[in-house]
């Protein structure tokens, strides 16, 4: 851990994944060495310096949310 990251504030976010991911991922972890967690920290990490970038995209889905009327 760098200097830098000692004076930062840290804080934990959950992610939801499927139970097939999740075996991949302590799967990778094994043969590198490492825990899930490393994984983890590295693939947001590569995302959040991808978008900075303006390297990042990501094909999304337009939702339509309809409000239902309620009478007054």
């Amino acid at each position: 851990m760098t200097e830098d990251e000692k004076k930062r504030k840290f804080n934990t976010i959950g992610v939801y994944l499927t139970d097939d991911e999740i075996l991949f991922l302590d799967h990778a972890a094994d043969e590198l060495h490492v825990s899930r967690h490393a994984i983890l920290q590295l693939a947001v990490r590569h995302f959040i310096d991808q978008y900075k970038a303006g390297d990042a995209t990501i094909e999304t889905t337009e939702k339509t949310v309809i409000k239902k009327e309620t009478g007054q």
